[in-house]
């Protein structure tokens, strides 16, 4: 009996994965995107197909910098902001009106990682579109915006031009999304399998995104079509090649998702789209398709460029267990007419095949300064000691082949990368915990910790503090926010001490490689 019970979750385990691929879901396409007649291949970037992006006004022709921002929850969101602020602190001499995160040409997020982006993007967006022009914008002036207190529903003032509950944003999601996705838990909504990963997409495009503060500014504004003009599409990044009526005004940003089905990256973006022949997705719980018949003629190429950024950043986030993968609908092969994404760590968790890629396309050939800066929010184990003296149970060692696709990736991904940035005349920049070993708290207080967080930081661990450092403390920081119940009912946030801590360390580690990332840019 005893070793049954033993035994009895990992073929529970096996029973899951087996009835999770049922006869309908496991006969095989015979249609293989790309390339008719030959093997698949793992959907790359082709950015031909876009306008070149070093058309955007002020880039240095001479740089093609590209970021890559890893998974992680609001932990990496966090980090990846605070790289992003130290990036923003880092100038040009001979130009001091350019900094480093202004040169960022490509972004390739992963997860939480894109929740930094989406700030970041969103925020340049609606600066740029309310104030006429990108002059002026800064990312600390919009991250340091946001109040403690931060009403969902209010009228914009007149002089805002960005959403100010950036910071709210990045500490974790509302408790509208919260109780929703709890009522989906209930046994007669389908065990949680109902639309949560539906509500995740409303959520992030209405928060991280901005939607529901630019819904409200848009009708302040008298615009009519706020509610429809309020989402960020595919559209307000990508630029098509041959459209001479845009300007190419933000980086190219491929937020990066795991297709269920066989396990490739798809880089969310038009062109990638387009080859799958996209025909239907899903946007605030609704179903979008593109429909042809008698009285209209759809045109696909506009209707990828129409494709929410939240259906992608849903896509890259969806953590698989906790949502379901994310449908869209698919021209391509007639009998079977949909494919999945689900959450792009999975497949990379770093983001830096992308990044790689889309440095080394042709159109970026004869550019002498090509930089990739890696921000890796990584918390999992390279150890390969532990305490316990018996070998884990088969139910133990189950759960682990979850994360052990992560830990090998991170283990080896900085030889891999290093060896391609070298054959293709990249300089790779490596923006992590481990830079944290030997600092002190005292080191991050130029960068935005303080004294009060530090007391708070400390205050449930007096076994390890003072003794506990910012490298350990972060690497106790869980992928999703801890504080589950607050004094203001549900809540799912990062406590303030912890997000300060992220976002100081993040600078920190930018500050640490200055002269490195100033070297690669040619502005030492």
């Amino acid at each position: 009996m005893q070793s049954f019970l033993k035994v009895f979750p990992a073929v529970i385990w096996v029973a899951i994965s087996v009835c999770g691929c049922g006869p309908e879901r496991c006969v095989p396409s015979l249609i293989h995107p790309h390339t008719p007649g030959k093997l698949f291949q793992e959907s790359s970037v082709d950015l031909s197909y876009y306008k070149p992006v070093q058309e955007r006004p002020g880039q240095d022709a001479n740089i093609v910098f590209a970021v890559a921002a890893s998974g992680g929850g609001y932990r990496a969101a966090n980090f990846a902001t605070g790289a992003l602020l130290g990036l923003e602190e880092l100038k040009n001499s001979n130009l001091p009106s350019r900094n480093a995160l202004s040169e960022v040409d490509y972004f390739s997020s992963v997860s939480g990682g894109g929740f930094a982006v989406s700030a970041y993007i969103s925020t340049l967006r609606d600066y740029s579109y309310f104030n006429g022009s990108a002059e002026g914008y800064s990312f600390e002036s919009a991250v340091a915006a946001t109040t403690e207190k931060c009403p969902c529903e209010r009228k914009p003032a007149a002089e805002e031009k960005i959403d100010p509950c950036v910071r709210r944003h990045l500490a974790g999601v509302y408790k509208d999304f919260i109780g929703d996705f709890l009522r989906t838990l209930l046994p007669w909504n389908h065990l949680g399998f109902d639309d949560r990963n539906l509500r995740f997409e409303q959520a992030i495009d209405d928060d991280p995104l901005g939607f529901r503060w630019r819904k409200a500014k848009l009708k302040s504004l008298q615009d009519p079509n706020a509610a429809r003009n309020a989402t960020l599409t595919l559209a307000d990044v990508f630029v098509p090649a041959g459209d001479s009526n845009r300007q190419v005004l933000l980086p190219y940003w491929f937020a990066n998702a795991t297709i269920y089905n066989n396990a490739v990256i798809f880089p969310f973006s038009p062109g990638n789209l387009r080859d799958y022949n996209l025909a239907g997705y899903y946007h605030r719980t609704k179903e979008r398709k593109l429909v042809n018949s008698r009285k209209h003629q759809a045109d696909p190429n506009n209707f990828v460029l129409h494709v929410p950024l939240s259906a992608g950043v849903t896509s890259s986030a969806n953590f698989p267990l906790a949502m379901p993968p994310l449908r869209f609908t698919s021209k391509m092969d007639p009998n079977n007419p949909y494919f999945y994404l689900l959450d792009g760590g999975v497949a990379d968790n770093l983001g830096v095949i992308t990044a790689m890629r889309l440095l080394g396309d042709k159109t970026n050939g004869n550019i002498p300064h090509k930089v990739l800066v890696v921000i890796d929010s990584y918390q999992g184990n390279l150890t390969p000691f532990e305490k316990a003296k018996d070998p884990p149970p088969e139910s133990a060692t189950a759960a682990r082949l979850m994360e052990t696709g992560l830990d090998s990736w991170r283990a080896r991904y900085r030889e891999i990368t290093d060896r391609v940035c070298e054959q293709n005349n990249i300089t790779p920049v490596y923006i992590s915990f481990d830079d944290l070993v030997d600092a002190d708290f005292n080191d991050l207080i130029p960068f935005g910790l303080t004294e009060q967080d530090k007391k708070e930081l400390c205050a449930d661990k007096p076994k390890h503090c003072p003794s506990a450092t910012p490298f350990y403390l972060l690497r106790s920081i869980t992928m999703t926010a801890p504080a589950f119940w607050g004094k203001h009912g549900l809540e799912y946030q990062l406590p303030r001490a912890q997000q300060n801590l992220l976002i100081a360390a993040g600078r920190y580690v930018v500050h640490k490689k200055k002269n490195q990332i100033l070297s690669a840019l040619g502005w030492n």
